[in-house]
């Protein structure tokens, strides 16, 4: 991100975004003045088409109840070549497998650059086709 960069965080339920809000106005955060956040669903995400490098997603892709819906959204908004990462960890109550995870990207249209972790904790990294 940088100091040019922009952090997107968004979730669809207000009290994490507070929370976050908060943290962020704590005085060793002072110096970070490029989180905006936004209370919208995964289904209708207030970017442009091709606008984002990266999407990131932890713990938090089990949870939406129309996946299918929310991946075409991500791929919509990511640029060519952009790269969606979902990480997940085995303490989650709806943890999937990573080859599940893997495959529900690879139907959505997605290309898989990158698995990495264990059974405990794992990140599946996507690009967008360029």
């Amino acid at each position: 991100m940088g100091e040019r960069g922009t952090l997107y965080a968004l979730d669809i339920q207000a009290e994490m975004l507070a929370q976050l809000q908060a943290k962020l106005e704590l005085p060793e955060n002072e110096d970070i003045h490029n989180v905006q956040l936004f209370n919208r669903s995964a289904y209708d995400l207030p970017f442009e088409f091709g606008s984002l490098d990266l999407v990131y997603m932890i713990t938090v892709f089990q949870e939406i109840p129309d996946k299918e819906q929310a991946l075409k959204e991500i791929l919509r908004v990511l640029k060519p070549g952009g790269c969606l990462a979902i990480s997940e960890l085995l303490l989650d109550p709806d943890y999937p497998w990573m080859s599940t995870t893997a495959r529900m990207g690879l139907k959505a249209g997605f290309q898989i650059d990158a698995m990495e972790g264990s059974l405990w904790n794992y990140t599946v990294r996507f690009k967008k086709a360029a």
